[in-house]
């Protein structure tokens, strides 16, 4: 999330390309480091020189974004593990999301990813965003201006992420960092929490969930995290009975039964929204309200009815 340079492999001036999106958004965002379009192509975009290969970088980029076709991402991986590259992002749509061709691909580019001691975002992501001045780093497809604030945002499915950045700044609301996932063979969930743990810019976690790859490293991850930073989710995929012939997401069930779900974030500390409305609520509040310092609650009312109601939500929580 704080690279010093990055490539966008499959970079081009069209903006409805992934790659070209991705470039827009890296140079438009004011990127505080180096950014390369790379396109076997050559030329020159956004009046940046194109590179044919991160081969011809006379330095390794630190990050790279992977938008090429699927049956060529291994050999780009491979290609950045030899430079010298840290970490990959490989867009939506770069592997295809079932059949054995994919996953057998998804394999091998975990086999080069973890033997080159890198880390991956994706496959099937929307990409990352950080707004730290220091950085300011767009490397998404989102089609609009995110303002910097203390909002974190995790999101499984890049197209419901992208959605909780825009409902973030139709509201004005400003945002840390953003990570959309994907399928998660790599960095995860439990990964970004420990990071936003530690971030003195993250005040607030918003989630979206399908799967729980490990519940219960989850549980005690997000149990300490919560204790200093409200977790506000919504859960996806909440049907029991999802079978292969339905329609469903890219990410599969690891976690069967809604009222299993509300156990472990409730054990984990938390707080599970139903509709969008309700979390965004909740995240304003959170970004303006810091959490209390100790379990004393005072109440001070002219009603005592008012003052029995409150006292009664304070018992209920």
């Amino acid at each position: 999330l704080s690279p010093t340079s990055i490539a966008i492999v499959g970079a081009s001036d069209a903006p409805e390309d992934p790659g070209g999106a991705v470039l827009s958004n890296v140079v438009d965002g004011h990127f505080r480091g180096v950014a390369t379009p790379i396109n076997a192509a050559g030329g020159v975009i956004r009046s940046i020189r194109v590179a044919r290969s991160i081969a011809e970088l006379q330095e390794a980029p630190e990050l790279v974004v992977i938008a090429v076709p699927a049956e060529q991402v291994v050999d780009v991986a491979r290609e950045a593990a030899a430079k010298g590259t840290k970490a990959l992002i490989v867009l939506r749509g770069e592997i295809a999301d079932q059949g054995d061709q994919a996953r057998e691909r998804e394999r091998r580019l975990l086999e080069v990813v973890r033997d080159a001691g890198m880390r991956l975002v994706g496959p099937n992501c929307l990409g990352v965003l950080n707004t730290d001045p220091r950085v300011s780093l767009n490397a998404t497809s989102a089609g609009f201006r995110v303002p910097a604030g203390r909002l974190a945002i995790c999101s499984e499915s890049g197209a419901i992420g992208i959605s909780l950045l825009g409902h973030s700044a139709a509201r004005r609301l400003g945002v840390s960092s953003f990570a959309s996932l994907g399928r998660r063979p790599d960095v995860s969930t439990n990964d970004l929490l420990e990071l936003w743990e530690e971030d003195p810019r993250t005040a607030v976690v918003m989630l979206y969930a399908e799967t729980f790859g490990n519940p219960q490293r989850f549980a005690r991850i997000a149990r300490r995290v919560a204790q200093r930073k409200p977790i506000l989710a919504i859960k996806g995929n909440r049907r029991p009975d999802t079978t292969r012939s339905e329609a469903r997401s890219h990410t599969s069930t690891a976690l069967r039964g809604d009222a299993a779900v509300d156990a472990l974030l409730q054990h984990g500390g938390v707080q599970r929204f139903r509709t969008g409305e309700e979390l965004f609520n909740a995240a304003e509040f959170f970004d303006r309200q810091p959490l209390p310092s100790g379990c004393q609650i005072g109440i001070v009312t002219n009603s005592a009815g008012m003052a029995t109601l409150a006292a009664d939500a304070c018992a209920t929580r």
